[in-house]
């Protein structure tokens, strides 16, 4: 799936939802920073995409992708 510019493969998605359950608690802004390392998804400086993501994270939750905790 295509979101933010960018294909996500369905083993992604899943190690996404993984997380989510393992670090819920800490939030989405820790979520989206664990899972921009683990992807490997950088900014041309080398800073993880975390606002990308999270936004990427929105878009998924919509189309039902991901279930995120709450804010």
């Amino acid at each position: 799936m295509r979101f933010e510019g960018r294909d996500f493969t369905e083993q992604e998605i899943k190690l996404l939802k993984k997380l989510i359950k393992k670090e819920g608690e800490k939030g989405r802004t820790a979520i989206s920073r664990i899972f921009c390392e683990k992807i490997k998804w950088r900014k041309i400086d080398g800073k993880v995409k975390d606002m990308s993501c999270r936004k990427v994270f929105l878009k998924m939750e919509k189309a039902g992708l991901i279930v995120l905790p709450p804010r």
